[in-house]
């Protein structure tokens, strides 16, 4: 059996504990497809997050899911590192050219996917699942990944060249940036806080209090925008472009796609 590799440095985190839980399996049904046999293996790591304050990605493949609990400061890591190959054979040889790198930088954390430039026709991919403290500010770079995030009550922020992000009960700034992908957030944003999504090709699909502060401005070059349950005073509507204020115009939402839709859409706070 093969044994996850993961690195954390020891310094700068007091009490930092890491298990690793290894375990692989395959499968060869006699398909010649050159990436129809995968090879996966498990890890998990727990840390106390105490003196960190920063959770930050930077991935190639993968699916993230964070989320944010308000009580304690440990830290949770699972994931599955997965190579697809011609062959079983093929994809455990190469299992070890995909790892994952976990790291004590300053007051981040960061969490590395390390993996071959030159895949030769085989697929590398790595899940993510963390649990950290809901004041940790959340940053993602990735080429290709499906992102979700919950319950985290400082910034996110996303860039990547495609992919599909979900966010819910964000309390804090969002930034988002994506060559291709679709956007469907939550978020409760505080006064002078931010929102800008930007998007080459996709939808946008955002969720805010109907009390929401901030000064709004929406485009598109193709497409749509739309509003729902949401008071705008000083509209002005283009067949691309709104702009207007809600509620004391404390905050900005900035929201911009290529190609694709806007729909924002107000909601009670109960």
């Amino acid at each position: 059996m093969r044994s996850s590799y993961c690195t954390i440095p020891r310094l700068g985190i007091a009490g930092l504990t890491l298990a690793l839980a290894a375990g692989m399996v395959g499968c060869d049904d006699g398909i010649t497809d050159p990436t129809a046999a995968e090879a996966e293996e498990a890890f998990s790591a727990a840390l106390d997050g105490e003196t960190l304050s920063v959770l930050r990605f930077e991935v190639v493949n993968s699916g993230i899911t964070v989320t944010g609990v308000t009580e304690g400061d440990s830290i949770f890591v699972d994931g599955v590192r997965r190579v697809s190959g011609s062959s079983v054979e093929d994809a455990e040889n190469h299992l070890d050219e995909l790892q994952v790198e976990i790291a004590a930088e300053g007051d981040e954390l960061v969490i590395r996917t390390i993996q071959p430039q030159d895949s030769r026709g085989r697929n590398y991919e790595v899940d993510y699942e963390v649990t950290v403290p809901a004041r940790y500010t959340v940053y993602v770079e990735a080429a290709n990944a499906a992102v979700a995030v919950s319950s985290i009550e400082s910034l996110v922020s996303i860039a990547a060249a495609n992919a599909a992000v979900t966010m819910d009960n964000i309390v804090g700034s969002v930034i988002i940036d994506l060559a291709n992908g679709g956007v469907e957030c939550e978020v409760m944003l505080p006064d002078l806080g931010a929102i800008d999504i930007a998007l080459g090709n996709g939808a946008i699909d955002l969720r805010i209090p109907d009390s929401t502060s901030a000064e709004l401005s929406a485009s598109v070059g193709n497409g749509s925008i739309s509003t729902m349950n949401l008071v705008i005073q000083d509209e002005v509507i283009t067949e691309t472009t709104l702009t207007g204020t809600l509620g004391g115009g404390t905050g900005t939402i900035t929201l911009t796609v290529g190609n694709g839709v806007i729909a924002l859409i107000g909601f009670a706070v109960t």
